[in-house]
């Protein structure tokens, strides 16, 4: 049996991960809405609002609603280009600024920033009442919770995170709670009060929130917030499915950390309608024991947001996820509720995923096969997001004999790395995968070698003649000897379109009944020539991949940030497209993935 045992290195994990331009880009925020005043009482300044992008360099200023806001003035912008408390994923940056009362009513004009004499894309807010809370280490439950910091009489911050639950004093309402920096749920008198039997931090037990009810638990601006789960049976936060869907929840910048846990359950579970669980870090979460679920769990949900989250060294077998998402029976809701559906997964960093077994998926899409009938997992994407390292087996694991369908995965860079002690596929298809598309991924020798049978960039075993799969515009550089595709007999349909191929000891094999349509370089293959294979995944100007694939501006522009390539550079609406997740550009600028935040490097043995 392979273990991992942790060891403080001076080497990092996963080494610089590259993006293909210099031109700077909006990705996602924290917050859609905030009112634009009341901070800490304040007549002239909101709520905190965080924005992630690339390229966003040392200086430059935030065009928010109507308003300009210099990096250089603090009293306006809270940090700029920041990628620690918490860990920033796949190399990006963040920014954090406040609204304020000069800016317009609406937003209308949203969100954008200009650095280095260019100007990003915009990204939608608004502006909306609410009121702005706090709660820190030393504060106390008794006070107003209307100030981060302790004044006269009960001006001050909250003590406990579970004042961020409805039941207890702020009722079904619309707030953003601000979370100072420290520890928080290091002993048992820390769990809510007014729960419902679950034992964790937070209880959500009845029905809550609406597009006016919005809530937000956000770390405070520049400082790290931290999680400790020891002495919570179930995780973070416990959703008491009985008692009705809890709506337009926003969870960001929280850092969930595992280490010294003997085992735990769930870290985080998601359960209603348009939640936003963004910028988060989920790290060391290594139990002893099966949990049978996902550090991150979603079940009867729809509209969920999950983004620019940070995953390292979580698992424990092949029945411990880091996102694990699924539709099966409990609650009592119609079909439409019940199923897990529009889950959109965008920008995370899936790093060291651990699993003693040589098969699971650090993302897992389920079905109970004892789900009622019409309900079940469908509509989910996965895109933007960077998979490396790890003994998880694969990084993504479709079905489990019971449907999923529509699943859309595009724009993510899967990379083995140095990691090569288990056996898995960048994608595993099992039965019951109904309707999955894969465009303009870059697979990089995902699987371990000698084991070409059973790895493959795209692995299907799933024994259907319902299932259809269509891939377009991906890369797949294999190991030697190691299959491309696979697909196992009875498969419905598998159509492949201008994918580029390459084996680097001699022709890419495949195995089952593939239609390969136009594949770059031809049935022999080709070397996509990137500028440093397994760190830097853009295209050379002598690349084959450029202006090889087939242009799917119309087929993606209905998909989440399906018109931009992995680095944030749009798609030409017309004309060929690049293959693979980088689309070329000039300039090559660089930006490092993130070392492991304890400054731990694994060792395999």
């Amino acid at each position: 049996m392979k273990k991992i045992i942790w060891m403080l290195l001076i080497s990092t994990l996963g080494g610089p991960l590259a993006f293909g331009q210099n031109q700077p880009a909006l990705l996602f925020s924290d917050l859609t809405w905030g009112p634009k005043t009341g901070w800490q009482g304040s007549a002239t300044q909101g709520a905190a609002v965080t924005i992630w992008g690339n390229n966003l360099s040392t200086s430059g200023t935030v065009n928010a609603c109507g308003q300009s806001l210099a990096s250089s003035d603090s009293s306006k912008v809270a940090e700029w280009n920041a990628t620690t408390n918490p860990t920033v994923p796949r190399g990006l940056g963040r920014i954090t600024f406040w609204l304020n009362s000069s800016m317009s009513a609406t937003c209308s004009e949203g969100i954008s920033v200009t650095t280095n004499g260019s100007t990003t894309n915009v990204l939608p807010f608004s502006i909306a009442s609410g009121k702005i809370y706090f709660v820190a280490t030393s504060g106390n439950d008794s006070n107003n919770g209307l100030y981060a910091a302790q004044g006269s009489g009960t001006n001050g911050p909250f003590r406990h995170l579970y004042k961020f639950n409805p039941a207890n004093g702020l009722g079904d309402a619309q707030y953003i709670m601000y979370v100072r920096g420290g520890t928080y749920g290091i002993s048992s008198g820390e769990l809510d009060p007014n729960g419902c039997g679950g034992g964790d931090l937070i209880e959500l037990c009845s029905a809550m929130g609406s597009a006016s009810a919005q809530k937000a638990l956000i770390a405070y601006p520049g400082e790290l917030a931290s999680m400790s789960l020891r002495y919570t049976s179930r995780g973070f936060d416990y959703t008491n499915e009985s008692g009705g869907q809890h709506l337009y929840l926003t969870f960001s910048k929280l850092n969930f950390d595992g280490s010294g846990l003997n085992s735990t359950q769930d870290t985080f579970d998601i359960y209603g309608q348009y939640w936003r669980f963004v910028g988060n870090n989920i790290v060391n979460y290594r139990p002893t024991s099966e949990i049978q679920s996902g550090f991150l769990w979603v079940t009867a949900s729809e509209y969920i947001s999950i983004y620019g989250n940070y995953f390292y060294n979580n698992g424990f077998n092949a029945m411990g996820h880091n996102i694990y998402i699924k539709t099966q029976p409990g609650p009592p809701l119609s079909t439409t509720l019940l199923s897990t559906h529009e889950i959109d997964l965008g920008w995370n960093e899936i790093s060291t995923p651990y699993s003693n077994e040589n098969h699971g998926g650090a993302i897992f899409l389920s079905r109970s096969s004892d789900t009622p009938s019409g309900a079940y997992t469908h509509h989910i994407y996965i895109h933007h997001n960077y998979f490396h390292d790890g003994t998880q087996g694969d990084f993504i694991y479709v079905a489990d004999g019971s449907q999923v369908d529509n699943t859309y995965i595009y724009d993510n860079i899967f990379n083995q790395g140095s990691y090569t002690a288990g056996y898995g596929s960048g994608i595993f298809l099992q039965t019951g995968t109904y309707h999955i598309s894969l465009y303009n991924n870059t697979i990089y020798q995902v699987a371990a070698p000698g084991a070409s049978a059973t790895n493959a960039c795209i692995y299907s075993s799933a024994p259907t003649s319902s299932e259809i799969v269509q891939t377009e515009n991906n890369i797949c550089y294999g190991l030697p000897n190691e299959a491309m595709y696979i697909a196992e007999g009875g498969i419905g349909s598998w159509v492949s379109t201008n994918d580029l191929f390459y084996n680097p000891s001699g022709a890419p094999s495949f195995s089952g009944s593939i239609t390969r349509t136009s594949p770059v370089g031809g049935s022999a293959g080709t070397n996509p020539l990137f500028v440093t294979n397994g760190s830097n995944f853009n295209l050379q100007s002598t690349s084959p991949a450029r202006n090889a694939g087939i242009n799917l501006y119309n087929t993606l522009s209905g998909l989440p940030s399906g018109n931009m390539d992995y680095a944030g550079l749009p798609y030409p609406n017309s004309g060929s497209w690049d293959v693979g997740a980088l689309q070329y550009g000039p300039g090559g600028g660089t930006s490092s993935a993130p070392n492991p935040p304890t400054g731990l490097s694994a060792v395999v043995q």
